[in-house]
């Protein structure tokens, strides 16, 4: 039988309960803020429920290849892109622009298959195989045709318990506070953190 999985958010995380740069609040969502923003990204706790699918056995239908439009593949920097830009120059090896989020699972995961999943998505959506470079002196959007991000993983499960969430932190946070470079990409990074077999922090930034 085939199974699915589904993700349930729990209670969001208030603003009150925010400190320091990433924390576990009581409900065990992680929160990010960082020195030069107010805002902050609560992430929700996902429990995957397995549900038997019965009614059918049959494979689901292929999506249409897609093409590559070389049209599309360079193109002016939009203003968030410019902006971005800007940021890294006026301020260079500091993570500013950067926006990390993570959240907490339950339940076993095929990091083999959530690393298959994530690569699909980055076929999939030109933005996020894009970099920035300098052409005649003037700053514009490449989309490399193919990259390979791969799912880093840490392994926190031989801790002791109470030490695990710890050390989660200090891994997240320094990675975190790491910068991306503009011109030479990727500019999305995912990692698993597993806790347990049937507890883990998915991070991507």
């Amino acid at each position: 039988k085939r199974k699915k999985v589904i993700a349930a958010s729990a209670k969001p995380v208030q603003q009150n309960d925010v400190w320091g740069s990433i924390r576990v609040n009581i409900v065990g969502a992680l929160v990010f803020q960082t020195a030069h923003h107010s805002a902050f990204t609560p992430a929700p706790d996902c429990r995957l429920v397995m549900i038997p699918i019965t009614d059918s056995n049959a494979p689901p239908a292929a999506l249409p290849p897609l093409e590559r439009d070389a049209s599309r593949m360079r193109a002016p920097l939009s203003r968030m892109q410019a902006r971005l830009v800007f940021i890294q120059e006026l301020n260079p090896g500091k993570p500013l622009y950067q926006i990390p989020t993570a959240f907490r699972i339950f339940g076993p995961i095929d990091s083999a298959q959530l690393e298959r999943c994530l690569g699909e998505l980055v076929e999939r959506h030109h933005v996020l195989r894009s970099k920035v470079v300098y052409e005649n002196d003037v700053a514009i959007s490449v989309v490399d045709d193919s990259i390979h991000i791969p799912l880093e993983r840490l392994d926190f499960s031989n801790l002791p318990p109470d030490d695990r969430d710890k050390a989660v932190m200090q891994a997240l946070e320094t990675i975190a506070n790491t910068p991306m470079n503009l011109h030479t990409g990727p500019l999305i990074r995912f990692v698993l953190a597993t806790k347990s077999l049937d507890e883990s922090v998915f991070f991507l930034m």
